[in-house]
């Protein structure tokens, strides 16, 4: 499963930015189900986060 929160703000520089306590608590709960957290973004282009969820079938 994949979910996926884009804006088209003024975006960051990730490698300046850390994760604060919000995106960490995100990161820790879908790395413990096996998925995982990725940020993407370019200063002037906005920012997306995509998180990914393994299905169990």
């Amino acid at each position: 499963m994949l979910f996926e929160v884009a804006d088209d703000g003024s975006g960051l520089d990730p490698a300046r930015i850390g994760f604060g306590v919000g995106l960490t608590n995100m990161r820790d709960r879908l790395e413990a189900t096996g998925g995982g957290l990725r940020i993407e973004s370019t200063v002037g282009r906005g920012t997306r986060v995509v998180g990914t969820i393994p299905l169990v079938r």
